[in-house]
């Protein structure tokens, strides 16, 4: 399931990555491949038949609502959770961390690194490096249980990222985080990718995914509803404004009956349109029905708008 050159100078490949990675036929050889992989849990479906595949050097998210199997099925992909289907990966250097803390909270910075790196077989650790980039280096000494939550995550992602992994694991990376401490985590998992490392992370944060993932997947109701850049959702969707209008009546049917693309959002109505003279056409439609307008506005349709057409 190759990607195309061009798709990933627009999402913002580093040009010696994409070289780097081309293989012989001028396509880039994926890393990770998921394929027709199922899952059921107490005989209810979670997952089903799910494909795709993952490349070196992206950053790919796993998007869906709390439930859908987000951490299902990245469990799945790094070999600890059993399914049917086949994943198949390049590399076996790979680093997991969880969405809740794995380390152990009385021992301090320090010894949590030392153990996990004995238990993981390492005999040369660049913890020094690690601890300095995450900030974690005047922590050195503290028990882990008297760190902050961003801390805490930090420690988390070092400890995962010991064996130097080519391929990382991360489930909700930023959940419960402070923005400012949100904001630091993604622009280290940019330091990751531009050194190469394939990143697959699993997150309901789609403001977060937005700008920081180079393709995305939509878990919804057991299947992958999309797959894509961001950009490409817009694309196909033939999506490049939305409209939101808000009724006194909060009655749209009429308003929406001949429309593709729409859905409600705060007792409003939110419509997928191709052009402004669309919107100009649609108010004066709205005008002859007689309604009172209460909310206006145009925007460039987000993730999050794509997201709720999608899974609705």
């Amino acid at each position: 399931m190759p990607v195309p050159v061009e798709e990933l100078r627009e999402a913002g490949w580093p040009e010696p990555l994409i070289n780097e990675y081309l293989g012989s036929n001028g396509q880039t050889q994926p890393i990770l491949e998921a394929e027709h992989v199922t899952f059921s849990f107490t005989s209810k479906p979670l997952l089903s038949n799910i494909s795709f595949a993952v490349y070196p050097g992206e950053i790919f998210g796993i998007l869906g609502r709390s439930g859908v199997g987000k951490t299902t099925l990245l469990n799945i992909l790094a070999g600890i959770q059993h399914s049917k289907g086949t994943i198949t990966t390049k590399t076996t250097r790979q680093g997991f961390s969880t969405q809740y803390p794995s380390f152990y909270p009385d021992l301090s910075v320090a010894e949590n690194c030392k153990y996990f790196a004995r238990v993981a077989g390492l005999e040369k650790v660049r913890l020094r490096t690690l601890l300095e980039r995450l900030g974690l280096w005047d922590t050195l000494h503290t028990p882990a249980k008297e760190l902050s939550g961003g801390m805490k995550k930090k420690l988390d992602l070092v400890l995962a990222l010991l064996g130097d992994p080519e391929l990382l694991f991360l489930d909700e990376p930023t959940a419960d985080l402070d923005p400012v401490s949100r904001q630091y985590i993604w622009r280290f998992l940019g330091h990751l990718r531009d050194q190469g490392k394939s990143i697959i992370v699993a997150t309901h944060l789609l403001d977060e995914a937005e700008p920081h993932c180079t393709r995305v997947a939509v878990l919804h109701d057991t299947h992958i509803a999309a797959i894509g850049a961001p950009d490409d959702f817009r694309m196909r969707l033939g999506m490049r404004y939305v409209l939101r209008v808000g009724f006194e009546s909060q009655q749209y049917g009429a308003l929406v009956s001949s429309q593709q693309h729409y859905w409600l959002d705060d007792k409003q109505v939110l419509i997928g349109i191709r052009t402004q003279k669309e919107a100009i056409q649609l108010l004066q439609h709205a005008l002859q029905l007689g309604e009172s307008i209460q909310t206006l506005s145009i925007e460039q349709p987000s993730l999050q708008n794509i997201f709720s057409l999608l899974t609705q």
